[in-house]
């Protein structure tokens, strides 16, 4: 027989059973807390879905998600308009498969295989350009934006991607949630793990419900963050507009300003001449569903108007009145300034082709051309435009054979030292006539040095050339005349003094003696006869016979006949110091007489005369160095001085300068020689005179 519990016991199990009732009354209210909170996550959620739906819908650009098993979890419309295929043609296919061209699925494999046990790859939290495949089999350029996201516990990305056939640059901006939420909820379930199974499978819900949340939210931050545009979102049935920070950014406005929160206020900032079409615009989507998507000039907190682009998409209620408007704003100032200047440039371009004295081509290596201007084209070569743009007809073709070569050598060379060229060459037109072509180019080269194309022109010099040439024949021509004219002057030269010394000299000289032996028979005769003048007669007559001689030796020095140049270098430079011998001549002969050509003596005197006559008119000199030597098979004529100098360019630009036409004679002599000649001098600094002639 059992014994019954005593009081004490009693007590005991009174107590203990008042704490489980206060243990379960404490757990029943954590557990409508819990109820509660999971009614608002679940609220929170549906909104957070309504909106990443709205802005998913309205944005241009892709927005995919892949699972951790490198399928397509997630595919909004801007992505079904780009690749072309529809939502329910993606969901649950490979992404790599379906939308990565052939020859880049072994990268990316390679690289989901490192992304599926870390989250990390070459790409992630980065944006680059790749190749997308279109569903129609066409490849075309993409901007991708990709971030890894843990869900599920299996790693996913979403990407953010973007057709940029026309428009190759884009950000990308990628944030990370906090996950702040998560370790609320955790915390909280490890405090309800005593509950009940029901309270555990409620619990496990809502951990459903907060990932779903995380994972909309992560997807909204992503379609905001992950592109430049400025995010609007417009409640209709109060007339509020909220806007982004960027699109606060993109206004003008700084942090601590708002831009107006009504939809009249925010359009009076419109261009006048873009108020109506965008009013209207956004009426037809509101009443209509018309798309919404245009281009205005906007006026920003600073007055400056901007080009901007506006898409967006209206929420209506069940009676089909829109009551939300969400969207995107993109300012496009910047290509819109650059489509004005590219249309401007291909004006200007097309202005400058066709008033241009020559022919814009673009070159290939196989010598193929293609050309804008029709008219010019065919008027050079008699074949139209279409024949060489075409290939049937390559510029080689016209060039002829003697002057191929060269033509070839210098785009070689070109190619080798700075990439342009500027050649000569004939080509051979359509009726068969011969023209000169002058060709200046640019090569234009790829980052491997490869040849991508020549970008040039023509220019038709055949006029050019004919009086080229006849200028050359017609220098040529007074070349020889002046050199018969100095050779001319030389012969009369020589002609006069020989008559001067033969004639005039030696009747002088008769004459001397005559009266001196006149005056020595009448003394003989008569001592006192009146001949007292007749003695000062015979300083006069030798005076005039000095002259005589000395224009002789000027006129043409009969010792270069006799002797050679090299003594009467020896005679001229004794004479000169005797006459003026202030000035110490320093003369160095390092060439035998043989060695040089008999027309050169002439040539070689008279430049020195000259040079020697400028030295004592002009040049002050006390010190005149004179060497005349051989040098490897140049004969070469040094004339130098320490005098005062003088600027070269200004006195053979002096008119009426006896100094310039000195110099100008001197350089005559020499090039009509075959020698060059070169002068050196400045004020202070003395005089050089070089001449080389070759043996």
């Amino acid at each position: 027989m059992n014994e019954k519990p005593t009081y004490k016991e009693l007590e005991k199990k009174l107590i203990k059973l008042e704490k489980e009732i206060t243990r379960r009354k404490d757990v029943e209210k954590e557990l409508k807390i819990s109820l509660k909170e999971r009614s608002r996550s679940e609220a929170a959620l549906r909104e957070s879905e309504e909106r990443f739906r709205c802005i998913s819908t309205s944005a241009q650009d892709a927005i995919v998600m892949m699972d951790g098993k490198g399928n397509i979890a997630y595919w909004n419309e801007a992505a079904e308009r780009i690749f072309g295929y529809t939502k329910s043609e993606m969901i649950g296919n490979s992404l790599h498969k379906t939308l990565v061209p052939q020859k880049h699925i072994k990268t990316f494999t390679q690289g989901f295989k490192t992304f599926k046990k870390t989250g990390l790859g070459a790409v992630i939290g980065k944006t680059r350009e790749f190749s997308g495949l279109r569903k129609n089999g066409t490849e075309f350029p993409i901007e991708l934006s990709l971030s890894s996201v843990m869900l599920q516990g299996e790693w996913c990305a979403v990407g953010i991607l973007r057709d940029i056939s026309d428009r190759k640059r884009a950000e990308e901006q990628l944030r990370k949630a906090h996950t702040e939420l998560e370790r609320r909820v955790r915390e909280r379930t490890t405090e309800l793990m005593i509950a009940n199974e029901k309270l555990r499978r409620e619990i496990e819900e809502r951990k459903q419900l907060v990932r779903a949340l995380q994972a909309s939210k992560e997807r909204f931050d992503l379609a905001v963050y992950g592109s430049k545009d400025g995010l609007y979102d417009w409640d209709i049935t109060t007339d509020r507009i909220y806007y982004s920070p960027r699109l606060k950014e993109l206004l003008g406005y700084d942090e601590n300003a708002e831009p107006p929160e009504a939809v009249d206020a925010w359009a009076s900032s419109l261009h006048p001449k873009d108020y109506q079409r965008v009013m209207e615009a956004l009426k037809g989507h509101l009443e209509h569903g018309k798309p919404y998507d245009v281009e205005f000039l906007y006026r920003n907190i600073n007055g400056e108007y901007r080009w901007q682009h506006s898409r967006g998409r209206a929420i209506f209620n069940r009676e089909g009145k829109a009551v939300r408007m969400v969207g995107f704003i993109s300012d496009i100032t910047e290509r819109k300034q650059g489509e004005e200047a590219l249309r401007r440039s291909e004006e200007k371009y097309r202005l400058l082709v066709k008033n241009l004295p020559s022919i814009v081509y673009r070159g290939f290596k196989d010598w193929s051309v293609e050309f804008v201007d029709e008219e010019k084209i065919e008027l050079l070569t008699g074949y139209n435009r279409e024949a060489f743009n075409s290939r049937r007809i390559k510029w080689s073709d016209l060039i002829i054979k003697k002057d191929f070569e060269s033509a070839r050598q210098s785009f070689l060379w070109a190619l080798k030292t700075n990439k342009s060229y500027v050649r000569e060459y004939r080509i051979k037109t359509r009726a068969g006539q011969i023209h000169w072509i002058q060709d200046r180019g640019q090569i234009i080269c790829d980052e491997n040095g490869e040849v991508v194309y020549v970008s040039g022109v023509f220019f038709d010099i055949n006029e050019h050339k004919r009086t080229e040439e006849a200028l050359l024949k017609s220098e040529k021509e007074l070349r020889f005349l002046s050199s018969q004219l100095l050779s001319a002057e030389e012969t009369v030269r020589k002609r006069i003094a020989r008559e001067l010394h033969d004639g005039i000299g030696q009747a002088l000289s008769a004459i001397k003696f005559s009266v001196e032996n006149a005056i020595e028979e009448r003394r003989k005769e008569s001592p006192t006869l009146g001949i007292e003048s007749l003695p000062s007669v015979i300083p006069l007559i030798q005076q005039t016979i000095e002259e005589v001689r000395r224009i002789v030796r000027e006129l043409r020095p009969s010792i270069l006949d006799d002797l050679g140049i090299l003594a009467t270098i020896t005679w001229f430079c004794r004479d000169f110091q005797n006459i003026y011998s202030a000035v110490h001549i320093e003369k160095e002969i390092f060439v035998k007489e043989n060695e040089i050509a008999v027309s050169l003596k002439t040539i070689i005197y008279r430049i020195l005369q000259e040079a020697m006559n400028n030295v004592t008119k002009h040049s002050q000199a006390d010190q005149v160095r004179l060497c005349l030597k051989k040098t490897g098979k140049n004969i070469e004529l040094l004339i130098e001085d320490n005098g005062q100098g003088f600027d070269v360019e200004e006195v053979i630009l002096e008119k009426n300068s006896m100094r310039g036409f000195g110099l100008a004679t001197m350089r005559e002599r020499a090039e009509l020689s075959e020698g060059t000649f070169t002068i050196e001098s400045a004020k202070g600094t003395g005089t050089t005179i070089r001449v080389l002639w070759p043996v």
